[in-house]
């Protein structure tokens, strides 16, 4: 059973030990802080003692649970102060477009701002990939995989009884990544 949170710096814990015929005892002090004794509890189940213990100055860092001195009393700091809502919102700029200032926080979800020729290019293989056999579907997979994404067959006859080598771009530099 808990025995004390004492004086909000030091923390009493005592049971029995029935095996042993003897009592358990385990004490910190000081603590490293002081704590709030309002909201600190205990719990006793059959395999442990659980002892929740929460600081009394929110946002303070405990390097550990003991402390190297007694703790002084000390003044709890005044929260920060709030930061105006007209702080917090996005600055207007000017703009030179003709269809006014854009709104860059809906730029992801726009549909008519995509690259059309990357849409073009997805395109072609997605729907190379999808009205392939199965014989070129395996092929594609075998080469983009084994080339590390430098290089895609579509001849099974080509790539399938040998390994597919990665060749880069002109200029980089392939580099191996190990799991």
């Amino acid at each position: 059973m808990v025995k004390s949170i004492s004086n909000i710096s030091q923390l009493e814990v005592s049971f029995p030990i029935a095996a042993f015929n003897s009592t358990y005892d385990y004490t910190v002090t000081p603590l490293f802080s002081k704590v709030d004794t309002s909201k600190s509890s205990s719990r006793i189940t059959p395999h442990k003692i659980e002892v929740i213990l929460y600081k009394s100055i929110p946002g303070l860092k405990w390097t550990s649970l003991e402390g190297t001195a007694p703790i002084e009393s000390t003044t709890i700091p005044e929260p920060a102060p709030k930061i105006p809502d007209e702080v917090l919102k996005a600055p207007a700029y000017p703009t030179s477009s003709r269809s006014g200032p854009k709104n860059w926080d809906t730029i992801v979800g726009d549909e008519d701002d995509k690259d059309e020729e990357g849409e073009e290019i997805d395109g072609f293989f997605k729907k190379l990939y999808k009205d392939a056999d199965p014989d070129t579907k395996r092929a594609m997979m075998k080469s983009y995989q084994e080339s590390n994404g430098t290089a895609l067959s579509t001849s099974w006859s080509d790539v399938g009884s040998k390994k597919v080598e990665t060749v880069p771009p002109e200029g980089l530099e392939a580099k191996k990544w190990e799991i």
